[in-house]
């Protein structure tokens, strides 16, 4: 005989349960076309439950309100069996407790490591706003594909997919940002920290910044050059040639570390102007692109 545990599991397949692509078998059974019918005429069943007490048992419907009670009740009856007592609880739906902070932690689904969410731009070509980072944090150094699983690093969970990135190119190619874009999946709220920027604009030498990184948080720093040329050490990825970055020395110990890359360079008057992406060995300074480089090259545009 089956628990009552089972029998709310069986309803939940086709009141409650999302089936995706393979809902439909080939050949359903009696049963199985039924709740293939309750499933089209109540997607808003939004769960199942046993409720009660251990000696009076009472099946729990989470539905909104306006359901039509009656069908869904001789739904679940048809399923479980007469006489079970069925108490209807309002609920718009479920969705897990994740927030989507910039300076989060995030990383490809396939990278060890992690980078840094800098914050979120729109989409010049579709109505999305986006998840933007480092390309090496968000592709894994072009080796990701569109569409793969983003990841928020603290949790494990999967935020969004891999929507675009800026090849990086090898020597004797010379780069000027690295930097990739996510789509975020829908019902994640969207934070700022510690506040929005006001706009996006160009960097200058003695500009006084900030940014909020994963490794090491909100730090300060002064941008002391313009216009760097150098190269990188992508380890395993190898070296790559980058032009007009900034460089950025801390006004109290580094400006950023690994962990760092992808975070926005933001003055002190709410003006994005660049974005980590790499620094000094020894944590001396760090470096960015210039953030206009960015949105031109990634086609996107904060607002």
């Amino acid at each position: 005989m089956r628990t009552l545990t089972n029998l709310v599991e069986h309803a939940a397949r086709g009141l409650v349960w999302h089936r995706g692509k393979s809902r439909r078998a080939k050949k359903a059974s009696v049963v199985d076309a039924l709740l293939g019918i309750y499933e089209e005429d109540y997607p808003s069943v939004h769960g199942i439950g046993i409720g009660g007490t251990h000696s009076d048992p009472r099946i729990e419907v989470y539905v909104p309100t306006g359901t039509p009670r009656r069908r869904v009740n001789a739904a679940v009856s048809s399923i479980l069996g007469p006489g079970v007592q069925v108490s209807f609880v309002r609920c718009q739906g479920f969705s897990s407790y994740q927030t989507l902070s910039a300076g989060d932690g995030v990383r490809h689904e396939g990278l060890r490591g992690y980078g840094t969410l800098g914050g979120f731009v729109n989409d010049l070509f579709h109505p999305y706003v986006l998840a933007l980072s480092n390309n090496h944090v968000l592709a894994k150094c072009n080796s990701g594909a569109i569409g793969d699983s983003l990841i928020e690093a603290s949790s494990g969970r999967a935020f969004g997919k891999l929507h675009r990135f800026v090849a990086l190119k090898p020597p004797p190619s010379v780069n000027e940002v690295d930097a990739a874009v996510g789509l975020i999946y829908t019902g994640i709220p969207l934070q700022w920290r510690p506040k929005k920027p006001r706009q996006s604009g160009l960097p200058r030498r003695g500009m006084r910044v900030y940014k909020l990184g994963a490794k090491t948080g909100y730090t300060e720093g002064v941008i002391t050059a313009v216009s760097a040329s150098v190269q990188v050490n992508y380890r395993s990825s190898g070296v790559f040639n980058f032009r007009r970055c900034l460089r950025i020395v801390g006004t109290d110990g580094p400006f950023a570390l690994p962990g760092d890359s992808g975070s926005f360079v933001v003055s002190d008057a709410g003006t994005l102007v660049g974005l980590v992406f790499a620094g000094e060995n020894t944590g001396a300074y760090s470096l960015a692109s210039s953030f206009k480089y960015t949105e031109q090259q990634l086609g996107v545009v904060f607002q």
